[in-house]
């Protein structure tokens, strides 16, 4: 399997997408109430709690150790970043309980759960652009082909069950589901059903 930047900037251009998702679907629980919403953000928060834990990070944390070897220059940002990727799994595994056991019908339950969604949001979205901004830069910048032979000959073949494409395409078919849902959802008739 290859290890790129590329990859892994297609992979936050489909973290943005979901993150535009719980934001247009909080607002959907929060003054209308709608169950679909809810359901749409608790698919949402399965899929953030599962790809980028499993695939994204593994890869960035491998190219984030080798900027660390290579002496870059603010190892401190690596450090908050990789420190990032731990404390959003906390995150998540807390809304994601929330998500399952919230109540509609209490107002109060449901603005605090969508003022925690709102702030993870934010949080993701600074960290993407963290990563795109400095840090993916600087590994182009400083790895040699040799090194990125190195970082993708640690994931594998194409054909291992984990990182495999089989993989990649069950998460698309969630992120369309979503997209496709959320899409719907806008629909005032489908928003009530």
């Amino acid at each position: 399997m290859t290890v790129s930047v590329s990859e892994l900037r297609q992979d936050h251009v489909h973290f943005s997408l979901m993150l535009n998702v719980l934001e247009r679907q909080a607002g959907g629980i929060e003054f209308e109430r709608r169950p679909v919403s809810l359901k749409l953000i608790q698919l949402a928060l399965k899929y953030f709690r599962s790809y980028p834990r499993k695939f994204h990070h593994p890869k960035e944390d491998a190219i984030y150790g080798l900027l660390i070897r290579k002496h870059f220059r603010k190892p401190e940002m690596i450090y908050n970043i990789i420190e990032d990727h731990s404390d959003l799994r906390d995150v998540l595994r807390i809304l994601s309980e929330q998500a399952e056991s919230l109540d509609l019908r209490s107002e109060e339950a449901v603005g605090v759960f969508c003022e925690k969604l709102r702030l993870f949001i934010a949080r993701e979205r600074d960290h993407i652009a963290m990563e795109e901004g400095h840090l993916y830069p600087t590994a182009v910048q400083m790895f040699s082909p040799e090194d990125w032979k190195s970082i993708s000959d640690s994931f594998g073949t194409e054909t291992d069950p984990v990182f495999g494409e089989a993989t990649a395409a069950k998460f698309d078919g969630l992120i369309a589901t979503v997209l496709m849902h959320d899409s719907l959802s806008r629909d005032p008739e489908f928003a009530n059903a």
